[in-house]
């Protein structure tokens, strides 16, 4: 079998001495007490349609591949306000689409700094309260998306 992407961690993964230690802790402990200790948690979510393959790296990056050429980014990230929308959850999609959700009380502690450009989309998040159920996003993906992000954040 040839692979076709190797990526490497900027962070050592848990050993599985370390794994072994922590077998009774439930995955939440275990998951802080890994970054807690500086190591990576890995993959944390993975997602593919015919254009785009997305990959949640450690809860903290995502890596966009296209079968020929990829990007790394740090979350969602705007711009235009050096905003990083927080814990993007890769769950599901098609071709051009991403739908996932943020956490409410994320989005209430952000408030001040998320966009403005729909009326829509600012509405629902000052109505929002940090007890409410998660907010659903989905994202259309635009064609030739890596080399829209490589060049609107000059990566290239």
């Amino acid at each position: 079998m040839k692979h076709a992407y190797q990526f490497d961690w900027a962070k050592q993964l848990p050993s599985t001495k370390f794994l072994k230690e922590c077998r009774n802790e439930n995955f939440y402990d275990l998951k802080e007490k890994i970054q807690e200790s500086g190591m990576s948690i890995g993959f944390t979510g993975i997602q593919a349609n015919k254009d785009y393959m997305f990959i949640s790296v450690n809860n903290e990056n995502t890596l966009i591949w296209d079968g020929r050429q990829s990007v790394l980014i740090h979350n969602t990230y705007d711009s235009e306000r050096n905003f990083h929308f927080p814990n993007i959850a890769l769950s599901g999609g098609c071709s051009d689409e991403n739908i996932g959700f943020y956490n409410a009380d994320i989005l209430c502690q952000q408030k001040k700094q998320l966009p403005t450009r729909s009326q829509t989309f600012n509405r629902i998040v000052q109505s929002i309260k940090e007890e409410d159920n998660p907010v659903l996003y989905r994202f259309i993906f635009k064609k030739d998306l890596i080399n829209h992000i490589s060049m609107k954040y000059k990566l290239k």
